[in-house]
């Protein structure tokens, strides 16, 4: 492949100018409190583990094996940023408690003089048919306005099922804060990110979907893109994607890969690709397969290798 590329950058790496609020509140956790704050996202929920290689990344690097885990490494850093946010939230007190509800805040917004942040979790008692929930909201208040005018920025439920976690899902929608003249750097493009995960049993699963402003320049960022990951207890996995990178020539520039890729916990793997967009959009698909070094052991569209290199669609 050409080795130009581009990836969908995503407006996701500003969470912690969305949450500068002062939430030490006074006095002790309590049991329940803590309930709270474990359905708050952990680090296994929102990580994705790339394929298994050495320590030391070969020459010959197999590109499809690249760009699978460089798209890891943005979906971590993007999980490192919103982890960062919910740490916030666990290094402070409630501010108040009003039955089932906790509040942090009313506290000053950094950077965005005048405004307020406020975060909330609701405990929702189990029923016959859903099991305890708790919803979450991330709110700004613009200058003036009272908690009745507060916009949401970030919203998220989480079902504890009872399994290893539970069913958790998360949506940023920075859009009506930042209309309102709020400064929330790093997302002036995205207008929702939704993320969803289940981690009660394995496999594990995350889905990841992006959509920006319809003015992005489309040969810098996707107007929207999803991401489907899972992963087995043996450390195999899967993830489906879409990638930006100039691979067809021809007057359309930058072409949109739909990639999905599969590998085993011992490293080796294949990337199923299909172009979408662009010149050749709908017209050109190649299998691209990895062996356990990280080289490739075949690639249908180069000619390099046979059939044998490949390992089976987990």
């Amino acid at each position: 492949m050409n080795t130009k590329h581009r990836h969908e950058r995503k407006a996701v790496g500003a969470w912690g100018a969305i949450l500068a609020l002062a939430v030490a509140g006074c006095g002790n956790y309590s049991n329940e409190d803590l309930d709270y704050l474990s359905a708050l996202p952990q680090t296994d929920d929102l990580s994705v583990e790339a394929p298994k290689m050495s320590a030391v990344r070969p020459a010959q690097e197999d590109d499809a094996l690249q760009i699978t885990t460089d798209v890891t490494k943005t979906l971590n850093t993007m999980a490192y940023d919103l982890l960062a946010l919910v740490d916030q939230i666990r290094s402070g007190y409630p501010t108040s408690r009003k039955g089932d509800l906790r509040v942090w805040g009313p506290g000053p917004a950094d950077g965005n003089p005048g405004w307020q942040f406020e975060f909330t979790m609701m405990k929702i008692a189990a029923t016959a048919t859903t099991p305890v929930t708790f919803s979450y909201d991330l709110l700004m208040i613009p200058p003036g306005a009272t908690e009745d005018g507060a916009l949401t920025v970030l919203a998220g439920t989480f079902q504890a099922t009872g399994g290893a976690r539970g069913v958790g899902h998360l949506e940023l929608t920075p859009g009506p804060a930042r209309d309102a003249g709020a400064t929330l750097s790093g997302l002036d493009k995205l207008m929702t990110l939704t993320i969803d995960y289940d981690t009660q049993d394995w496999p594990r699963t995350l889905t990841i979907n992006v959509v920006n402003i319809p003015t992005v320049d489309p040969t810098m960022d996707a107007l929207n893109a999803t991401y489907d990951y899972e992963r087995a207890q043996n450390g195999d996995g899967a993830m489906t994607f879409t990638f930006l990178k100039d691979v067809i020539p021809g007057p359309l520039g930058v072409d949109t890969l739909q990639i999905t890729s599969h590998w085993q916990g011992t490293g080796a793997g294949r990337s199923d690709i299909a172009v979408t967009g662009g010149d050749g959009a709908g017209q050109i698909s190649w299998t691209d397969c990895w062996a356990a070094d990280a080289t490739t052991a075949y690639n249908s569209r180069t000619g390099v290798g046979d059939t044998s290199g490949c390992i089976p669609l987990l």
